[in-house]
């Protein structure tokens, strides 16, 4: 009796192994099958991330420190540019007149409060810098879109002269419907006069 039970736990030992042997060859089975069906022929290494490098913020480049800016209330009213029709009455105004090392900007403001369509100013026409030999010097770049006034809005834009140093004071020459106007601009007492020539 003995020797049945002895064999009987033999038995079922050996079942045991045979039960655990199909299961490993089971399990390595399905790690092959999914390895064939991986793209790259089951040979994958585990994703690792690479620590990406601090990248540093990118800071706006600073602006040019201006020399002396100088605030107006210079106003007048013209007739819009004959490129865009119908022309309209547009009201001009400089609300600041800015010295750097070595230009001179001028913010100006172009306002259609009256008009039905779209209207054009061309600024850089009506507003020229006096050199001290009495030369005119007209603006090298215009920032502004001038040439779409929307009907009833407005413009906003700049007028950069050229200046090949800062002097202490300069001439603007304005051209208005009722003829040339001239202010003089002093930047070491940020103040400006009309100033009148001849």
């Amino acid at each position: 009796m003995t020797k049945h039970k002895l064999t009987l736990v033999a038995a079922l030992g050996a079942l045991v192994l045979i039960a655990a042997l199909f299961t490993c060859l089971f399990v390595r089975v399905k790690r092959l099958e999914n390895a064939l069906a991986s793209p790259v022929g089951g040979l994958t290494e585990p994703e690792t991330e690479t620590p990406s490098e601090p990248t540093e913020p990118t800071e706006p480049a600073e602006e040019e420190p201006a020399t002396a800016s100088i605030a107006t209330a210079i106003g007048f009213e013209t007739q819009s540019s004959p490129m865009l029709a119908p022309q309209t009455r547009l009201a001009i105004t400089l609300p600041k007149v800015t010295q750097y090392a070595d230009r001179i900007v001028l913010d100006v403001v172009a306002t259609a409060g009256s008009a039905s369509s779209y209207s054009a100013f061309v600024a850089e026409d009506k507003f020229i810098l006096l050199s001290p030999d009495g030369a005119d010097v007209y603006a090298i770049d215009v920032e502004g879109n001038f040439g779409y006034i929307p009907p009833g809005g407005s413009v906003s834009g700049k007028l950069t002269f050229e200046s090949a140093e800062t002097p202490p004071k300069v001439i603007l020459k304005i051209e208005t419907d009722a003829g040339a106007e001239y202010y003089e601009f002093n930047f070491q007492t940020r103040t400006y006069r009309e100033a009148r020539l001849g």
